[in-house]
């Protein structure tokens, strides 16, 4: 992004007033808290993946940031890579449950190119990773695509499935 965007909403889990800045930055994506340091998104970074994905420096509550796939995958489906995400509260906002108001904020700013090109990860081997009952798998294709199921023991979530042999930008923002 050429420039800094803001947005407000509600934590999810905690149900507290966030606000939300994404501005241009240098170094990777990363999100920071008030006072605290960057927290860069990588794997070392995880601290939590109970109920969604936490982010932080150490274990330290007030050194996370809770929730946020919705921002990362708009974030990469929409090719923007780096940005700092600054966040005034413990988790992100969850709007209506959807990726969708990330994806209406990032498609209005305003683009920048990069000097330098970003690295690429380029899969050439299957990637699964299991806990318990719940399995993560990638594997190398010409495009992005997903199958993905969850299956909770509740009336209303239950089993559900999405596939998509490709995502575009447009089925993200209506299927996702």
């Amino acid at each position: 992004i050429a420039s800094a965007l803001e947005t407000k909403g509600i934590g999810l889990h905690t149900g507290a007033p966030v606000s939300l800045r994404l501005e241009p930055n240098d170094a990777g994506i990363t999100f920071c808290r008030p006072g605290r340091p960057a927290i860069p998104v990588a794997l070392s970074s995880v601290q939590s993946d109970a109920r969604g994905t936490t982010l932080g420096t150490t274990a330290e509550p007030d050194d996370c940031v809770a929730t946020v796939e919705h921002p990362l995958a708009t974030l990469s489906v929409l090719g923007i890579d780096p940005v700092r995400i600054e966040v005034d509260g413990p988790e992100l906002p969850a709007y209506d449950g959807s990726a969708l108001p990330f994806v209406e904020l990032l498609r209005e700013a305003e683009r920048r190119t990069l000097s330098t090109p970003r690295d690429a990860i380029r899969l050439t081997e299957v990637v699964e990773v299991r806990e318990g009952d719940r399995v993560a798998r990638a594997e190398p294709a010409r495009e992005f695509g997903l199958d993905v199921r969850i299956d909770f023991d509740h009336p209303l979530i239950g089993e559900q499935r999405l596939v998509r042999k490709s995502v575009t930008v447009e089925d993200f923002q209506a299927a996702i």
